[in-house]
């Protein structure tokens, strides 16, 4: 999903303030400067999919989990 938004916005980059644009996109971009939309997809989103990995995967146990939760919570509030 992330990569496929991405690619759909970067395709757009150059009409990003057209209003067609940001209502179906700015979401994802909006209160960022025009060369930064790819900041707000790319890591911050990926902290989610991330955090989607470790809550639905069967294989880590509770306490490994609650471990990866913090160590990703860490990393991504360094950010």
């Amino acid at each position: 999903f992330l990569f496929v938004l991405t690619l759909l916005i970067s395709r757009q980059s150059e009409r990003l303030h057209e209003p067609s644009i940001r209502r179906k996109f700015g979401f994802f971009f909006n209160g960022f400067k025009g060369t930064f939309y790819w900041w707000e997809l790319l890591v911050k989103r990926t902290d989610v999919l991330l955090l989607y990995i470790v809550t639905f995967v069967g294989v880590f146990s509770d306490r490994a989990k609650l471990i990866m939760y913090s160590a990703l919570a860490g990393i991504f509030l360094s950010l």
